[in-house]
């Protein structure tokens, strides 16, 4: 039997309270840094919609894109946002940790923020005036340095955040990530509903200026709170090369055994003659079997970021005003982090509450919420559809008038902005079914020190979503010419067969989430069952459904039954 020599530096992989090296704080104090964080998150999120918002009317009116390239780059964009979170995770996991990343990233971010609004200052009160060229470069050098601190933010804030309660039990987990919805959506509401007007109405200067004073003020939150906050151990070594190296030993010990197994990952256990530790191993299989199931979420994301790009194509062409009042046409995504701001509450402490009251009676998992949530983002897209249809025969009936925005004049229907809600609202209920679940669901299903790693795959799928969409817009645009659906002018395209096609996508990834989840569910329980005397021990005694089972200290049975609410 192969020997391990290097378990001392594997114990940070092992989901286990009371690691080695952790600093542990009281409940005040943890609470305390908790609520600094949700204010942080707020903060970023406020910055990072600013720049969102408006980003396509930025770069058609600003910088001379076409429509079709200013759509092509906001999905860019927000792909690219979601995709670095990958990169994050492997720092603060392998490297400096949560913590260190989290502030680093900080800076970078803050170091992009600052080039917005050197772009979009009005150089001519000076007398002087910034090649168009030049100006571009400067916004996307500034666009890649924010995907870069964006990146490690998402992928660790949420984790860290989560960490700073995980000794107070599963309750207080879930509780974390659903008001961690909350706070972005907090910070999202603001961006829509003011940042969003004065970029509009006022100027992109001081608009641009709003989101670099917040991602500092999100510093500071790091900051002050920092002898509040639980530290893990500092990373030793590489967790995801470990994985690599646990799939490898595992295929060649496989080739060499004369014996069965469950799993092929078995053959890696040093007790069927392997070289890696039981719990290692276990924490390997929870990994691999979760990756599947974030595959669906891709077909989630593609409609969500439709908000920032198909649909603000369609605002721009609709009646903005309000009396005397004129709407920013971004403002209706404040609608889609009204839902959650209204929907979370009431998940929290109404329904949940009570589901876990009749628990005998009614139950909803988090798998059957997460597909909850895909099915209301595609009735979201096909309302879009059938409003663009009423929207382009009221403007061929009536001829529209003419609506200036940002500089440049649309031909509108006469249409209110405010028929986009239930479009919006209906995403953002979506969000709480789906995004704050599966955040949840990654976060309690995988070993402790792979947190980061495995949350930046996860929000990887929200890059992966939007660079579908990209995607999309180029195969539309290549296979449409003799009757564009996008064209430089919606009014004369076919953005509602754009929008069918989204839901037709979309609905495709819903039906793979559907036998994946069913897979997961068996796969999961296997694991816990199969791989640990001590699991199969607790399973037994308290039965997958109690309650104790969710505040269990086994090290493999933290994660609870994750088909309860």
């Amino acid at each position: 039997m192969a020997s391990y020599d290097e378990e001392d530096q594997l114990k940070p992989l092992l989901q286990i309270h009371g690691r080695d090296g952790q600093q542990v704080q009281t409940p005040r104090a943890s609470r305390i840094a908790v609520v600094c964080i949700l204010f942080c998150e707020l903060c970023e999120r406020l910055t990072y919609y600013s720049i969102i918002a408006n980003l396509l009317i930025f770069l058609q009116n600003h910088l001379g894109f076409d429509s079709n390239s200013a759509l092509t780059g906001t999905l860019v964009f927000s792909g690219t946002v979601y995709f670095t979170p990958m990169f994050g995770g492997w720092l603060a996991d392998s490297v400096i940790g949560r913590y260190n990343t989290l502030y680093l990233s900080g800076l970078i971010y803050a170091v992009g923020c600052a080039l917005l609004p050197t772009v979009a200052f009005d150089y001519e009160q000076l007398g002087v005036q910034l090649d168009q060229t030049a100006a571009r470069a400067f916004y996307i050098t500034g666009l890649v340095l924010i995907a870069c601190g964006t990146g490690g933010i998402k992928s660790n804030v949420s984790t860290f955040g989560a960490f700073q309660v995980a000794d107070l039990g599963q309750r207080e987990i879930q509780r974390f990530f659903t008001w961690f919805y909350w706070f972005i959506n907090i910070g999202s509401g603001l961006a829509f509903a003011f940042v969003a007007y004065i970029q509009q109405e006022v100027s992109f200067f001081a608009g641009y200026l709003i989101p670099a004073v917040s991602i500092l003020l999100a510093i500071s939150l790091l900051l002050l709170p920092r002898p509040c906050m639980t530290h893990e151990a500092k990373p030793s070594g590489s967790p995801l090369g470990q994985l690599f190296k646990v799939m490898g030993n595992a295929i060649s010990s496989q080739s060499n055994s004369i014996y069965s197994l469950p799993s092929w990952l078995d053959y890696a256990q040093i007790s069927n003659g392997g070289r890696y530790p039981e719990d290692l191993v276990r924490g390997t299989k929870q990994v691999l079997i979760l990756i599947p199931l974030m595959l669906p979420f891709i077909g989630f994301w593609c409609i969500y970021n439709q908000m920032q790009s198909t649909y603000l194509l369609q605002a721009e062409r609709m009646d903005l005003s309000i009396g005397t009042f004129r709407l920013p046409a971004a403002s209706l995504s404040l609608f889609n982090s009204l839902a959650i701001i209204l929907v979370t509450p009431l998940l929290d402490l109404v329904i949940f509450p009570l589901i876990r009251r009749f628990a005998a009676v009614t139950k909803i998992s988090l798998l059957k919420r997460i597909g909850l949530g895909f099915a209301l983002a595609i009735v979201s897209v096909v309302i879009a559809g059938f409003l663009e249809i009423q929207r382009k025969s009221e403007l061929n009936r009536s001829g529209g008038f003419e609506q200036k925005l940002s500089g440049r004049t649309y031909n509108a229907s006469n249409l209110n902005i405010l028929l986009q809600i239930p479009q919006f609202f209906l995403i953002g209920t979506g969000e709480v079914f789906a995004a704050s679940t599966g955040m949840e669901l990654v976060y309690n299903n995988c070993p402790d020190q792979l947190k980061s790693v495995t949350m930046g795959v996860y929000l990887a799928m929200n890059g992966l979503g939007s660079y579908l969409g990209s995607l999309l817009v180029a195969i539309v645009g290549a296979a449409t010419t003799a009757d564009p659906w996008l064209p430089e002018d919606i009014n004369t395209g076919h953005l509602e067969y754009f929008c069918f096609l989204l839901a037709g996508v979309a609905t495709a990834f819903l039906l793979l989430f559907l036998p994946l989840s069913r897979w997961y569910d068996r796969a999961y329980q296997r694991t816990l069952m199969r791989d640990s005397d001590v699991a199969t021990a607790t399973y037994t005694q308290y039965g997958s459904n109690d309650e104790n089972l969710r505040s269990s200290g086994s090290v493999t049975l933290v994660t609870g039954d994750f088909r309860k609410a």
